[in-house]
């Protein structure tokens, strides 16, 4: 039993990094949209370092933000599983208190 808590959260950390933190994809953000379709667009038209750099940055924009949505995202599972397990070892310790179960190997 010892042991059991520690795996336990270990895989729960291990499942909401696998839900949470998907591959990378730019084209998911929805951030600042409207500017980096202008970027884009003005790049087309006419190729300068300053619109390679304004669309750099807006990727780079866009990216942070994804970035924080998946780590935030991830750090709210992470939450939920936590206080879901000290739900379950509450109820476990009360329905232990008051029916006197005992574990086999005690």
């Amino acid at each position: 039993m010892r042991l059991f808590w520690p795996l336990l959260i270990a895989f729960e950390i291990f499942l909401a990094a696998g839900i949470a933190l998907r591959p990378f994809n730019a084209a998911r953000g929805s951030y600042r949209h409207d500017e980096r379709a202008a970027a884009l667009k003005a790049m087309a038209d006419h190729t300068s370092p300053e619109t390679k750099a304004a669309v750099q940055r807006e990727l780079h924009l866009n990216e942070e933000y994804i970035v924080h949505q998946e780590f935030v995202f991830c750090g709210v599972l992470l939450v939920v599983f936590i206080l879901v397990d000290i739900a379950c070892f509450y109820a476990w310790r009360n329905f232990r208190q008051n029916f006197g179960y005992k574990s086999p190997s005690a």
